[in-house]
């Protein structure tokens, strides 16, 4: 998957080239229902074998030898020891393709991925002609460059790629080899397979852990990461932009963000102790998408664990004869934050670039409102085979967080709907309860908030809404004792920082006690510096694009013997965010500029070191970005 979504935003914004990165092997969970991490309902028919060139053995062998000299690599970062040799294998993109259906063929529910298609479809987040999973496999095919299968125990790596490019794959899919030994992933995901909400937070550990260690053995390879890099961009850049900009966000960003939030959540979680801190995540993981996107609310001394639903029975039979209820799933809260994007946004249910290059990853009108998620339910309900009635029940953190996500819903349905929805108004007895009642193409609904707590019911016939409801309305949610999270009890991460920007929720502290940082005042910002190598840190209002220009600028002022390269702009990451790293070579002197999207802010890194000690630059260059903070 590509490792930035900065740079994969300029990338499809016009001003940089870039391609995919290795992938898992199981595709990403779907929000509101997660699909399954394979196949279609019904397995292709066998093509025609296609003609390919054998892998050439020399290159093969090369590969392979790679392979093994990254094993011990993999298992010094790791800090565990292999306890047998993975079998490895390098196979061409059109073997990739078999396998893919392979696994597709062996893991598919037909069940559940009818209630998830079904479900997707009734909400609006797919149309009706889109089939999710070919959707994936289309992406996949194109953006694996290696993987590991937890249920066969093999490694695979797709040639490509030149073996020195492939090795940070290689390191990140062997630490996935290496993890299975201790805790046998296969067996660890199919204990919350059907916890779309828990999947995905197992899965940010999972490839948060192997990004950890790849961030890290590129930060002591330099020279290796740069080749990587190159190799890529002379990859399916222009295949896996395309596919990018057309595929719905549902598909595409569980997948990337554990790429990103994975190794933030595992960078915090672990500190500089990775290898103490991966133990204390497989032993005890978070359990949901909120957990893992902020990571305050579990890390801490005070959790906050999502409510239990208690869900009504019998809903089918309360509306009558040719009803039929699907089971019920979790919802985390990236899943309604995409739902509400989809009708929020300005880019029809995609990834919208511009918002992208600016640090999100949907609107902050969605992000808001799914925000102070407490813990949600769904059921889907259908009627002679069409998927008509949706339930959903939620709980929040507070009244306020209930009432924007309600008030967020209901919006999103007349969006939906359009001309065919009518609203009555937000009313109620009490300050404490409000509901909307309302009618739409599906028949008639209600939206109600109780304090924190939000139940909606959506397309019932008119004379099965009361007694519908009274079911909804009797559910019981219920507090977790365990959970004692609250905003007072949340650590702040950047409270002891040697610098830190209150306004912004950026921090930073020193890598190693040969740091100094120096305050030079409103126009010189903070620098640190170690030896011949110093960073200019500052921060400022706003997104990537409405401060590109002004940047360069500034930056041209700055140091006017410096030339920048556009062509050069490259993906990087300041501490656990994002980042776009400009190239600007300036005489004896190697500049770097990093800018990463904090939020509603950039945070900006000037970074220099002699030219004629690039390795020893670079490496404290790595160093120094590694120890920012965020809140």
């Amino acid at each position: 998957m590509p490792r930035s979504m900065i740079a994969a935003s300029l990338l499809l914004l016009g001003c940089l080239a870039h391609t995919a990165r290795a992938s898992d092997d199981a595709p990403a969970p779907a929000p509101i229902a997660p699909a399954p991490a394979a196949p279609p309902v019904v397995a292709p028919a066998p093509a025609a074998p296609e003609a390919e060139p054998a892998i050439d053995p020399v290159k093969s062998a090369a590969v392979l030898k790679i392979v093994d000299e990254l094993r011990i690599e993999a298992a010094k970062i790791r800090g565990l020891a292999w306890k047998k040799e993975v079998p490895a294998e390098l196979i061409s993109r059109a073997q990739l393709k078999r396998n893919l259906e392979q696994m597709i063929k062996d893991e598919l529910k037909p069940d559940e991925y009818e209630r998830d298609v079904k479900l997707l479809h009734r909400l609006g987040l797919l149309r009706p002609d889109q089939d999710p999973l070919e959707i994936e496999k289309a992406f996949l095919e194109k953006g694996i460059a290696g993987y590991f299968n937890p249920k066969t125990k093999r490694f695979y790596v797709v040639d490509g790629l030149t073996g020195e490019g492939q090795r940070p794959t290689i390191l990140h899919e062997l630490v996935h080899a290496l993890e299975d030994q201790y805790i046998d992933l296969d067996v660890t995901l199919k204990r919350v397979e059907k916890d779309g909400d828990r999947v995905f937070a197992l899965k940010c550990v999972i490839e948060g852990s192997a990004e950890h260690a790849r961030l890290a053995f590129e930060s002591e390879h330099p020279g290796i990461a740069k080749i990587a890099l190159e190799d890529q961009k002379k990859s399916s850049g222009a295949d896996m932009a395309k596919i990018v900009a057309t595929t719905p966000a549902l598909l595409l960003l569980p997948t990337l963000l554990q790429y990103q939030t994975g190794p933030a959540f595992v960078g915090r979680a672990g500190g500089k102790d990775y290898v103490g801190g991966m133990a204390r995540l497989y032993e005890d993981p978070p359990t949901t998408e909120e957990q893992v996107m902020h990571p305050g609310k579990f890390l801490g001394a005070a959790r906050d664990l999502p409510r239990k639903i208690t869900w009504p029975t019998d809903l089918a039979a309360t509306l009558g004869e040719g009803w039929k209820a699907f089971e019920e799933t979790p919802v985390g809260e990236l899943d309604v934050a995409l739902w509400l994007d989809r009708w929020f946004g300005a880019a029809d249910g995609k990834l919208d670039m511009g918002l992208m290059a600016s640090g999100r990853f949907y609107t902050k009108e969605a992000q808001t409102a799914a925000e102070g998620w407490d813990g949600m339910t769904t059921q889907l309900l259908e009627v002679n085979g069409k998927p008509t009635t949706i339930v959903m029940i939620s709980a929040w953190d507070s009244p306020k967080d209930a009432q924007e996500a309600a008030d967020a819903f209901a919006k999103a349905l007349s969006k939906q709907y359009g001309k065919e929805f009518a609203l009555t108004g937000f009313g109620g007895g009490d300050a404490a309860t409000r509901s909307l009642a309302f009618s739409g193409p599906f028949g008639e609904g209600r939206l109600e908030v109780r304090g924190d707590e939000v139940r909606l019911l959506d397309g019932v016939p008119a004379d099965a809404l009361g007694r519908v409801w009274a079911k909804i309305s009797a559910a019981k949610i219920e507090r977790d004792p365990a959970d004692t999270w609250s905003a007072e009890t949340e650590v702040d991460p950047i409270a002891t920082a040697a610098w830190k920007d209150v306004k912004f929720g950026a921090g930073w502290n020193k890598p190693s006690d040969d740091w100094t940082l120096e305050d030079k005042g409103a126009e010189g910002g903070t620098v640190v510096s170690k030896g011949t190598t110093s960073l200019r840190i500052d921060t400022r209002a706003g997104g990537l694009q409405e401060n590109l220009l002004k940047l360069f600028v500034e930056f041209k002022k700055r140091h006017p013997t410096a030339k920048l390269d556009m062509q050069a702009i490259q993906e990087a990451a300041i501490g656990t965010k994002e980042a776009a790293k400009f190239v600007m070579p300036d005489g004896a002197t190697t500049r770097h500029i990093y800018v990463a999207p904090i939020g509603d802010a950039l945070l900006i890194a000037d970074c220099a070191f002699p030219t004629s000690e690039s390795e020893s630059g670079e490496k404290a260059v790595a160093a120094a970005l590694g120890g920012f903070l965020f809140k």
